[in-house]
C-alpha cells in the first residue's frame, strides 16, 4: 500500500501540469519579444550503427535524441525531481522544429509505448528525449575504394525559423562519451572486398601457374572463366556507381588485362604448335614421294642381252658368256615432278614461350601489386 504522501504529490503534480497549460500557447516560442534566440542544447546518444553503404552513400543509425531548452512559462514550485508528465503532454508544448537535413528515411519507436520522455524542472527547463532510427545520406569520395576511410556527417537544422529565433548547440554537459558529436568520424569496413581480392588472386594465379600447353581444355576453361569472373564482379550491382575511376576499378582492369594476355598467349602457342606439326607432315610426305620416284628410276634396267651358250646348267658360273647384240638404247631419264619446298624457317619453341609466360605473368602481377598497394594504401 502506497503512502498518503505519494498520492498527495501525484495529485499536486497533475494539478501543476494542468495549471501550466491554462494560459499556454504552443504557437509562441519562449522568450518571444525579447529579441533573444531560444538556446536549444542537443545531445545524441548513439545506440547502434547499422549498415554503412558505399553503393547508396548512406548509413543507418539508431539513437536517442535529447533536447533541452528553457521555457519561462513552465516555471513551477514543485520541489524534488522534475515533473515527468506523459509523452502525450509533449504535443501541448512548444518544441523546436529540429530536422535532419540529410535524412533519407526515419521512424519513431512505439513498442510497447512511444519511446519519448518529457521532464520539466522548477526553472522551466524542458528536457525532451526520443528514440529514433534514421537513414542518413553522406557523400563519399570513393577514389581509393575499397581502401578509403570515410567521414560521415549528420546535419541538424531548424526548418521554419532562423538562428535569430533559435540557436542550436551541442550539449557540453555530457562529456567522456565514445563519440565526438561535433564530427562523427568512422572507418567503413571493407572485409568483403578484401576477401574477394584475396580469393581472386590465389585462385586465378595458382590455376594459371599450373596450366600447361598440352592441357587445352583445362586451359581454355580456366582462362575463359577467369575473364568472365572478373567481368561479373566488376559489373555487379554491389559496387558503387560513380563517374570517376575507383581503386577497385584499377584492380579489375589489371586482372582483366592479365587474363586476356594469358588467353592470347595460349592462342599464339597453339598456332605455333599446329603450324609446326603441319609443316613437318608436308615435308615428310614430300620426302616419301621423292624416295619412291628414285626407287622407280633405279628399277628401270635394260635387258636386251642373249646368252651365246645355251647351256644354262653348268657347274662353273664363270663360263656363262653374254654377247651384246646391238647397242644399248639410251636410258630413259625419269622425269620427277617439280616438287619444291623451301627450308623451314626457325619455328618458335612453344614450350619455351609458355615457360617464359609462366614467369612473366606472375612477375608482372607482383610488380603491379607493389605499385598498387603502395599508391592506394
Amino acid at each position: 500500500m502506497r503512502p498518503l504522501a505519494f498520492f498527495i504529490f501525484s495529485s499536486c503534480c497533475a494539478s501543476v501540469i494542468d495549471n501550466l497549460l491554462l494560459n499556454y500557447d504552443k504557437r509562441i516560442r519562449p522568450g518571444d519579444g525579447t529579441n533573444k534566440p531560444v538556446t536549444v542544447s542537443v545531445n545524441i546518444f548513439v545506440n547502434s550503427f547499422g549498415a554503412i553503404s558505399a553503393k547508396t552513400m548512406d548509413y543507418r543509425i539508431n539513437m536517442f535524441l535529447r533536447q533541452r531548452w528553457i521555457d519561462p512559462r513552465l516555471k513551477h514550485n514543485v520541489r524534488g525531481d522534475p515533473i515527468a508528465p506523459d509523452a502525450t503532454y509533449l504535443d501541448k508544448l512548444w518544441v523546436p522544429d529540429l530536422f535532419f537535413n540529410n535524412e533519407k528515411s526515419s521512424r519513431f519507436h512505439d513498442i510497447t509505448l512511444n519511446n519519448k520522455l518529457v521532464r520539466i524542472s522548477r526553472a522551466g527547463e524542458v528536457v525532451n528525449s526520443m528514440r529514433i532510427t534514421l537513414v542518413l545520406s553522406s557523400p563519399m569520395s570513393l577514389t581509393k575504394f575499397p581502401m578509403d576511410t570515410q567521414e560521415i556527417n549528420m546535419q541538424l537544422e531548424c526548418f521554419s525559423v532562423t538562428n535569430r529565433e533559435i540557436a542550436f548547440e551541442w550539449d557540453e554537459k555530457k562529456e567522456g562519451g565514445p563519440f565526438q558529436f561535433n564530427e562523427i568520424v568512422l572507418s567503413e569496413p571493407f572485409l568483403k572486398f578484401k576477401s574477394e581480392k584475396k580469393n581472386f588472386f590465389f585462385e586465378n594465379f595458382e590455376k594459371r601457374k599450373t596450366a600447361v600447353s598440352r592441357q587445352n581444355s583445362s586451359r581454355i576453361c580456366i582462362g575463359v572463366f577467369a575473364n568472365l569472373g572478373v567481368n561479373t564482379v566488376a559489373t555487379s550491382g554491389s559496387l558503387p556507381k560513380v563517374s570517376y575511376i575507383k581503386a577497385i576499378d584499377v584492380w579489375f582492369f589489371a586482372c582483366q588485362i592479365l587474363t586476356f594476355i594469358c588467353l592470347v598467349e595460349y592462342a599464339k602457342v597453339n598456332v605455333y604448335i599446329r603450324d609446326h606439326k603441319f609443316r613437318e607432315q608436308q615435308i615428310e610426305i614430300a620426302r616419301k614421294k621423292y624416295d619412291m620416284l628414285i626407287e622407280e628410276e633405279e628399277a628401270q634396267v635394260w635387258t636386251g642381252a642373249l646368252p651365246i651358250d645355251n647351256q644354262l646348267f653348268k657347274e662353273d658360273p664363270d663360263d656363262w658368256l653374254f654377247e651384246i647384240i646391238g647397242e644399248e638404247p639410251p636410258r630413259k631419264k625419269t622425269e620427277l615432278p617439280e616438287f619444291r619446298y623451301d627450308e623451314l624457317p626457325p619455328v618458335p619453341d612453344a614450350e619455351w614461350l609458355d615457360e617464359k609466360f609462366r614467369l612473366w605473368i606472375p612477375v608482372s602481377f607482383l610488380i603491379f601489386n607493389i605499385g598498387y598497394w603502395s599508391y592506394y594504401s
